[in-house]
C-alpha cells in the first residue's frame, strides 16, 4: 500500500520556494518562520493559497520539510561534537524570547557548493535576534584563529554594542 501524501506537488513547490526565499535555512529554523514567510510570499504575489491551505502549510513539521527538500540540501563541512552540544545552548528561530539587542545567532557557512575538496571561502554570519541586524565576514579558512579574529571584528562593527560588547 502506498503512502498518502498530505502535501501535494503544489504544496511542496510552495515549501521549496519558501526554503529558497529564506536562503536555504535548515528545516528546524524554517518551520516556525513559515507562519510569517508564507503570508509575505502571498502578499507579494509569489504564491496563491486559500486560507485552509495556508494554515496546513504553515504547520508543517521540520522533518517533513527535510523529506520534501532532501534532494536540494547542501552539504555540511562540520561534524557535530557531543561535548559542544552539552556545553553550548543551541536555539532555533522559535526559541528566542529575548527582545533587546545583543543576543546573536551565529553561523559559519562554507561556500563550496556540493564539493568539499579544494579551497573555498567561509562566511561568518551574525544575526541579532531582536533587531535582525546582520554582520557577515568572509574567512579564508575555519581555523580557530581566523574565526576568533572574525568574531572580534564583528563585535566592533555592530553599532549598538559598546567596546565591552554590551548593549548601548
Amino acid at each position: 500500500m502506498s503512502r498518502i501524501l498530505y502535501y501535494d506537488r503544489e504544496d511542496q513547490a510552495i515549501i521549496k520556494l519558501a526554503w529558497k526565499s529564506a536562503n536555504f535555512i535548515e528545516a528546524k529554523r524554517l518551520a516556525p518562520f513559515l507562519k510569517e514567510l508564507i503570508p509575505a510570499l502571498k502578499h507579494h504575489g509569489y504564491v496563491k493559497l486559500e486560507e485552509k491551505d495556508r494554515e496546513r502549510i504553515t504547520f508543517i513539521s521540520a522533518s517533513t520539510i527535510d523529506r520534501i527538500n532532501r534532494h536540494g540540501r547542501g552539504i555540511s563541512t562540520t561534524k557535530s561534537g557531543p561535548l559542544l552540544k552539552r556545553q553550548i545552548l543551541v536555539r532555533t528561530f522559535a526559541d528566542w524570547k529575548e527582545n533587546e539587542p545583543g543576543f546573536f545567532e551565529v553561523n559559519l557557512v562554507a561556500h563550496c557548493a556540493t564539493n568539499k575538496s579544494g579551497s573555498f571561502l567561509y562566511n561568518l554570519v551574525f544575526t541579532d535576534v531582536a533587531t535582525w541586524w546582520v554582520e557577515c565576514l568572509l574567512l579564508l579558512s575555519r581555523h580557530e584563529r581566523s574565526v576568533i579574529q572574525a568574531i572580534r571584528q564583528a563585535m566592533k562593527l555592530i553599532p549598538f554594542l559598546d567596546s565591552g560588547n554590551r548593549y548601548r
